[in-house]
């Protein structure tokens, strides 16, 4: 799986932003794989099922960043369109 991190409005390295080890510590909370082994454990889930799903959700965000990556900029007279503030 191709991996893309952004930096602000452009591709680059976004681990510059970040302290050293903060992201480690998230991988070590992230809970999808637990949930993952939790339905393995508990017969919820196969892991055909689970891997079915896994490359269909990596197939939608690769679709929308390949839409995204696509799509024209935005004509500069819309930049304050839809914006709302209280």
């Amino acid at each position: 799986m191709e991996t893309y991190r952004l930096a602000g409005h452009f591709m680059g390295d976004a681990e510059g932003y970040r302290p050293e080890g903060e992201k480690d510590g998230l991988f070590e909370k992230d809970p999808i794989p637990a949930m993952r082994a939790r339905l393995l454990k508990d017969g919820a889930a196969s892991e055909e099922e689970l891997a079915a799903i896994e490359a269909e959700a990596e197939a939608r965000v690769e679709k929308a960043i390949k839409f995204a990556r696509d799509s024209a900029d935005p004509a500069p007279e819309d930049a304050l369109t839809a914006v709302f503030a209280a």
